[in-house]
């Protein structure tokens, strides 16, 4: 994807995954101009909160720039359940919302006055990636673990599989494949909307 919003290397900051989003809005907060605020993220869900498509797509520029920054064999586990979770976090509160709109003021859903964010081709575009990296990542965690890594987590783990690490991969495992699903989703739904627009 290209990044409508031009952002250099030095502005992407994130420090670790767990810091992905917050990170994300104080780069889009930057390049807002909005800066002033000691609580960024507070600030950004207050005050710029229309600029969510933007966001994820920092959000996106964010992580390809720490996934490039990685060494060859790095684990990409916790980059890309992180990465999926802002957006299907956002992609699902987007939905609900429509929902309860749609129910409220009668709008025809089958018949949009205007293309919906989510189903713009930046969005579209980077839960295809998302989609299509969490499908490799999956792969590379089976050949790197072996078969047993796609094996569902012991409800009741013994101390030696907790301790070598084996449950956690699992874990990880069942949870990059149940976010491949809500892509494959959103994906679809997303490019109906798309489709919808485009008729009218």
């Amino acid at each position: 994807m290209t990044c409508r919003y031009r952002l250099t290397l030095s502005q992407l900051h994130s420090r670790s995954p767990k810091s992905l989003l917050a990170d994300s809005i104080q780069t889009l907060m930057q390049t807002l101009g909005s800066t002033g605020d000691e609580d960024v993220v507070r600030s950004f869900f207050r005050k710029q909160v229309l600029h969510i498509d933007r966001l994820l797509e920092t959000v996106y520029t964010t992580f390809q720039a720490a996934v490039n920054a990685t060494g060859p064999g790095a684990d990409l586990t916790a980059w890309v359940l992180e990465a999926n979770r802002i957006f299907l976090l956002a992609i699902r509160a987007a939905s609900q919302l429509r929902l309860h709109e749609t129910e409220t003021y009668q709008v025809d859903k089958l018949h949009p006055m205007a293309e919906l964010w989510t189903a713009s081709d930046g969005i579209i575009g980077d839960l295809d990636s998302l989609y299509g990296a969490t499908q490799r990542l999956i792969k590379d965690r089976t050949r790197t673990y072996g078969s047993a890594v796609d094996e569902p987590p012991p409800a009741h783990p013994s101390a030696a599989a907790v301790a070598s690490g084996a449950v956690a991969a699992q874990k990880d495992q069942a949870l990059l494949k149940h976010q491949m699903a809500h892509l494959a989703a959103a994906l679809c739904d997303n490019m109906e909307d798309k489709l919808r627009t485009s008729a009218t």
